[in-house]
């Protein structure tokens, strides 16, 4: 059966290989099967992730041979031990890989993990670059830095950055950004390039870039100061105004207003290792207000009184949690 070729989030990787592993202990019980459907059914990418699983085992070729090698040592190494842990970054790894194809940009986990800068989940940086102009890196985000005698050059691999680019006065190179769609270059501006699924966002903040997607053929696309634009590999969307709380990432702040929960929980669960989620009952609920991201707790608190939702709080059987909202007086 062939899946879907889009890459399989990180998480949602790592999650179906605990779940595998789990499920082929010898001590599994009903009750980890019955967790396992439930997670199965909470998205696609989870789905889609776990028929991956199933056709690199049935695949004697290409990834099969070091999945199944990477497998043998997860499940025979000690359970808290290095060697077992290393065997499940490359089972992560592979999964992700697994849907990637040779048409455009290929998806490779390890450009993330070897990137010049990183953030880890729930993790914020800053960092000055040799020209004097600065990054902010937000959770679990990951760049290149390549500078050249003609450009100034980031490769973001993951996530999202806030980026003031100074203007460079002795040779006067352009900066510019790489995302996995294609290039954004100014010669002084501020602004936020995000990577999301098969397209890239930037907003600007101050002064002005041209974007230019990897497989067009026209002229780069102006964005000024307060506009914003999603691209993919082939064109440019609508300009539109950036949201005035754009920003508010840098100070640890989440501001929304009329966000619908489902898109809220996703952008919350970008700084917890926790698994968020909802009923579809409640999904279309409207969330405005501002929340510290890192308080993960407070936010729930807050949900609880101002929704007719309910909190409910599970582990897993490898000791992470799993957090999902449900109607009020609702039972999972």
């Amino acid at each position: 059966m062939l899946v879907s070729q889009a890459p399989i989030p990180e998480a949602v990787a790592r999650q179906a290989i605990e779940w595998m592993l789990a499920l082929q202990a010898e001590d599994a019980q009903d009750s980890v099967r019955q967790a396992w459907q439930l997670w199965l059914g909470q998205h696609p990418d989870h789905a889609r992730a776990w028929q991956r699983i199933a056709d690199m085992h049935g695949n004697l070729q290409g990834l099969a041979l070091p999945f199944k090698s990477a497998l043998a040592h997860a499940t025979l190494a000690p359970s808290r031990s290095s060697r077992r842990r290393q065997a499940i970054q490359t089972l992560v790894a592979l999964l992700c890989v697994g849907g990637a194809t040779s048409n455009g940009y290929r998806y490779l986990p390890w450009r993330t993990w070897t990137s010049d800068y990183r953030t880890a989940i729930g993790q914020q940086r800053v960092v000055t670059l040799e020209d004097g102009s600065t990054l902010d890196l937000d959770t679990d985000s990951a760049v290149d830095v390549a500078y050249r005698s003609h450009e100034r050059l980031l490769r973001l691999h993951a996530g999202r950055i806030w980026v003031n680019a100074v203007a460079d006065v002795v040779s006067g190179r352009l900066f510019c950004v790489e995302t996995q769609e294609g290039r954004i270059q100014t010669l002084q501006a501020e602004f936020v390039v995000q990577q999301r699924h098969e397209l890239s966002r930037v907003a600007v903040a101050s002064g002005e870039l041209g974007i230019r997607p990897l497989r067009s053929v026209g002229p780069a696309t102006l964005l000024r100061a307060e506009q914003q634009a999603d691209f993919t590999l082939l064109s440019v969307g609508v300009l539109e105004q950036a949201p005035a709380n754009d920003w508010a990432w840098r100070k640890g702040m989440l501001i929304v207003e009329g966000m619908p929960l489902s898109d809220f929980l996703q952008a919350l669960g970008r700084y917890h290792p926790q698994a968020l989620s909802c009923d579809p009952a409640v999904a279309g609920l409207r969330i405005s207000g501002s929340f510290i991201v890192e308080d993960l707790s407070r936010v729930m608190d807050t949900l609880q009184a101002t929704l007719p939702i309910s909190v409910q709080t599970r582990r897993r059987p490898w000791g992470s949690e799993s957090v999902r909202l449900m109607s009020r007086g609702q039972s999972a």
